[in-house]
């Protein structure tokens, strides 16, 4: 199953594990995460949580 990401568009391919799962998922490109809820090999939600890398700024604790 291949998913969009909605933090930067990437495809994540997901194996056949996941045609019956609830939970959060993760894009290898952007480090974003995901929950989604995927019933029958069929997406039934998808939304963004928060990117899992911190950015520059969260890192060093001042705007850069």
């Amino acid at each position: 199953m291949k998913l969009n990401c909605l933090g930067c568009g990437n495809f994540i391919n997901l194996s056949e594990e996941y045609e019956t799962y609830s939970g959060c998922i993760r894009c290898n490109a952007c480090s974003a995460m995901l929950k989604v809820k995927i019933d029958e090999s069929r997406l039934r939600e998808m939304e963004f949580l928060r990117f899992a890398k911190p950015s520059v700024e969260e890192s060093f604790g001042q705007a850069v």
